[in-house]
This record gives structure tokens, sequence and C-alpha cells, in this order.
């Protein structure tokens, strides 16, 4: 099913194009013209494309490491969105393994109650680490608060 909206603003990349239909099936875009705005479409002042981030540590108020939680998770999304970019991974950095599992649980619990969210998952770092090649900061984590290989 081919789906329309009307931009008044575009940014393609290059140019801001001007009062364009675009149409659009199955998430690509089909076309663009320029036009003025049809009756019964959506109208949006301006749309442009959005950025991803695979790896983002904490928004404007919490660190994910810090605090895996709901409500950081929430802040990093809400964070990313006002700067264009739309789809993200909020990340873990190396942690013990209750801190790994309280950053899951956080994540799936926003993406059941958000779910036309831009948080696609976790970006996890480690969490096995072989002991021989181990920085010396993480040597007081290996009391089998890290998963060992």
């Amino acid at each position: 099913m081919i789906k329309e909206l009307f931009a008044v603003n575009v940014f393609d990349g290059q140019t801001i194009l001007k009062n364009q239909l675009i149409q659009a099936e199955h998430g690509k875009i089909l076309s663009l013209t320029t036009m003025d705005a049809p009756q019964n479409v959506p109208i949006v002042q301006y749309l442009s494309p959005g950025f991803i981030d695979l790896q983002i540590n904490g928004g404007n108020k919490t660190f994910f490491t810090q605090k895996p939680t709901v409500e950081s998770v929430k802040d990093i999304d809400l964070s990313c969105n006002t700067l264009g970019t739309v789809w993200t991974l909020p990340t873990l950095t190396t942690s013990p393994v209750s801190n790994i599992k309280e950053g899951i649980n956080a994540i799936r619990i926003f993406r059941e109650n958000h779910p036309n969210t831009g948080v696609l998952g976790m970006h996890l770092e480690g969490p096995f680490i072989s002991p021989e090649n181990a920085e010396a900061i993480l040597q007081n984590m290996y009391n089998n608060q890290l998963m060992m290989y």
C-alpha cells in the first residue's frame, strides 16, 4: 500500500526541497513531487533523514552503566531525538553480571512500554574478558562478577 505525506521542507542530505509530496511503500520512498499541499494528506513542516547511534553511553542526565534503569533509557531516547538521532543502542560498558541483567531488563521494559521507540536494543561491551588481557582497572571486578572464558 502506498502511503503519502506532504512536507513543506525536505532536507535530502544536500538541499532543502520545498513543498514535497512524498510517496512511500514498505518503508521506501518511491517519489518526491513538488506541488501545493493536497487535501487529506498528513502535512509536516520539516522532514530529514535521521541518524543512528549504535553505542551511546548516556543522555542529558544519566550514564546507563551507572544507572541501568528505564529512566536512563528514556533519557537517552529523548536526548537523542532532540538532536536528530532516531535509532539508538544504549550501551553498558564492562560491568558486573548484576548490572548487565538490570540493563537488559530496563531495555526490555522500556521497549514494551514504548513499542514505537527508536531504542533498538542494547550494546553490551564485554562481558567475556580474558583475565590474561584485562586492563588493571578491571582487576577488582574479577571475583566472579564478570563472565570469564
